[in-house]
């Protein structure tokens, strides 16, 4: 198992600021995704998503 770490970068979308990147996953694989957020003088936060790709 391999794995890939990006830092998620501010982005506006519709007028409203978000964060976010660009992943290459292959079809027809599980991901389990681990999201970290770390702010300057507030609890960390983890959590942790499984996501199933299906492929054409």
């Amino acid at each position: 198992m391999g794995g890939e770490q990006e830092k998620l970068e501010p982005m506006t979308i519709a007028g409203t600021v978000t964060y976010g990147n660009y992943f290459n996953m292959s079809a027809n694989n599980t991901y389990h995704i681990k999201v970290q957020i770390r702010r300057p003088g507030m609890p960390d936060v983890d959590a942790t998503f499984t996501h199933q790709h299906f492929g054409n």
